[in-house]
């Protein structure tokens, strides 16, 4: 490359993103959650996934790494043997906002911490609040998390299993009717009749539920995937203590 082509890659912003991928261009501004950027030679303002973007190098010459490794390390901490963290769980809803799914992820992620720790013996549990804090400070979360081996994620936070679920929802609204009669009468009237019809809605919750169990060694120990019978809004916490029971990390006593 010519003095000329250093000289214009200088002037410019440069983008690493995660890929390997190089954007040469203008930063306009950088949110907690995207990269406002025009390209070299064009006048368009593209929104790029600030999770995707490994590191900005400026013009001026600084340095900003948004989502490297290197800025957040996961490895070297010490790792207790028969310690298990559970993982906020992954929530597809339709119907639901992402701030709700948000919030009920957590939730899940509580009710499981709850369902396993009830039970005393040999695996220890971290708290849930200990958990997101940890990812928090290192950067991961559900954006960036795919960078990341599940080895990776145990030394991160020092366990030696960790709990990945899942919940798959559908749901629909069902409209039920039902008639009631009632007949009376006497030998010089005769017999009448009345009857009338009351109409219900109610929704009707399918509830998937997914549960994959990662050791420190990159090693999937568990995978189970169950339905729930029941057409509830919480018919889901059976289905997920129901394969709880039956995995490598329930104490058993």
């Amino acid at each position: 490359m010519g003095h000329a082509g250093l000289k214009a890659q200088n002037v410019v912003d440069t983008l690493k993103m995660l890929t390997g991928e190089i954007k040469y261009g203008k930063v306009l501004d950088l949110t907690n959650k995207d990269v406002q950027f025009i390209h070299q030679g064009e006048t368009l303002v593209y929104t790029i996934d600030r999770f995707t973007v490994d590191k900005i190098i400026f013009a001026s010459g600084r340095t900003e790494r948004i989502n490297s490794t290197a800025a957040n390390p996961v490895l070297g901490g010490t790792v207790e043997p028969n310690t298990v963290a559970v993982l906020p769980f992954v929530y597809h809803d339709q119907d639901v906002s992402a701030s709700d799914a948000g919030t009920f992820r957590e939730k899940v992620q509580e009710e499981t911490y709850q369902f396993l720790s009830a039970r005393s013996g040999s695996y220890k549990y971290q708290d849930p609040n200990t958990t997101n804090v940890m990812l928090n400070r290192k950067g991961i979360d559900e954006h960036t998390i795919k960078n990341y081996t599940y080895a990776d994620l145990c030394k991160a936070l020092g366990v030696h299993y960790i709990v990945v679920g899942g919940i798959y929802r559908k749901s629909n609204d069902r409209i039920e009717a039902r008639s009631y009669g009632a007949m009376w009468g006497n030998c010089d009237w005769g017999v009448s009749s009345r009857s009338r019809t009351t109409i219900s809605r109610r929704k009707d919750y399918r509830n998937e539920v997914a549960i994959n169990i990662y050791s420190v060694n990159n090693e999937r120990v568990y995978t189970r995937r169950r339905t729930a019978i029941l057409m509830t809004d919480e018919s889901y916490k059976y289905a997920l203590q129901y394969m709880l029971k039956r995995s490598p990390v329930y104490n058993k006593r």
